[in-house]
């Protein structure tokens, strides 16, 4: 799939759950949010965080124990 492609469904998947919840909650609504949810995911390859601590950065931040 092209980049161009892969932007469209994006839009339309957003523009999707943007409608359902702008609407009364129907029958269905939430396997059409994970379907859309899903589209969108595999779409951007999100980043995975990183929550390893950093010593050095997080030093004298007023974490306990400083």
């Amino acid at each position: 799939m092209t980049d161009p492609e892969k932007t469209k469904l994006v839009e339309l998947a957003l523009g999707r759950i943007f409608r359902m919840g702008a609407r009364p909650t129907q029958p269905g609504d939430v396997e059409e949010y994970e379907r859309c949810r899903a589209i969108i995911l595999d779409a951007t390859d999100p980043v995975t965080p990183d929550y390893t601590p950093n010593y050095a950065r997080d030093r004298n931040s007023g974490a306990a124990g400083d």
